[in-house]
């Protein structure tokens, strides 16, 4: 397995340029010529459906076909570094968060912007949608979360009660609850229906990066600075286990 993604990495960064619309020429700003290079790699993921490649590069994401792995177009416009992408779940938009505290909404098949969410203070961290695809989240430095309604886009509210910045979240496996990882070593638990708290997990003794639900929601997993990853049972809120071993904290 991890043959074959290195080579498929290989062949998405260094595909002959024999394509009908040279890469160099695609979404130039006014008054470029050329453009040299694809950029730095920093994420790559696949859509739903498996169709479409994006790779965020720092000059914007590219999407590809994944029958030919030829360019289809090249997202641009953001003015900031690019802190995240994630398809939604039917494949039909892509989502962008940016340092310049705006998150962006992209046709996947025409590469056209569709609409720009603003509201947040500072810079984007993150961005999740709903297991049903109803619902939005991006999460800022600042520590503000926002949920916004996919159907809209107009914003269904913000979760409080958390101090410190928001490094991550996750949805449970039914969309009812949102977890959160924070920086004062607590994980929040909200209520996505009310927005409001229905609890902490506390036992981490250094910040924390991730948060993540079991595929049957009865155990949420989170990874901290502290160099442990540990256990929690959904319903109780109990310590069920703990990971040690690792040399680091990672990035």
């Amino acid at each position: 397995m991890k043959i074959t993604m290195t080579f498929l990495m290989l062949l998405v960064l260094f595909l002959p340029n024999t394509y009908p619309q040279d890469y160099r020429q695609l979404n130039l700003p006014e008054g470029g010529v050329a453009r040299l290079g694809k950029g730095r790699l920093r994420q790559v993921l696949y859509s739903p459906d498996g169709s479409r490649l994006a790779v965020q590069t720092s000059i914007g994401i590219w999407l590809y076909d994944t029958t030919t792995y030829r360019e289809v177009v090249l997202l641009t416009g953001q003015r900031n570094w690019i802190t995240g992408v994630l398809f939604s779940p039917d494949g039909k938009l892509l989502a962008s968060a940016n340092w310049d505290n705006i998150v962006r909404l992209w046709d996947v098949k025409t590469g056209e912007l569709k609409g720009a969410l603003t509201g947040h203070k500072g810079e984007i961290r993150g961005v999740a949608f709903s297991p049903d695809g109803t619902t939005f989240v991006s999460w800022a430095r600042d520590g503000g979360v926002l949920l916004w309604d996919t159907e809209t886009w107009e914003q269904k509210g913000t979760l409080t009660g958390h101090t410190g910045g928001i490094r991550g979240v996750a949805f449970s496996p039914d969309g009812k609850i949102l977890a959160g990882a924070s920086e004062y070593w607590t994980v929040w638990l909200w209520d996505t229906e009310t927005l409001e708290p229905k609890g902490t997990l506390t036992g981490h003794t250094g910040g924390i990066r991730s948060v993540v639900f079991s595929p049957d929601g009865k155990t949420v997993a989170s990874g901290s600075w502290d160099e442990t990853v540990r256990l929690w049972d959904t319903e109780t809120g109990e310590l069920k286990g703990t990971l040690t071993g690792h040399s680091s904290a990672g990035l």
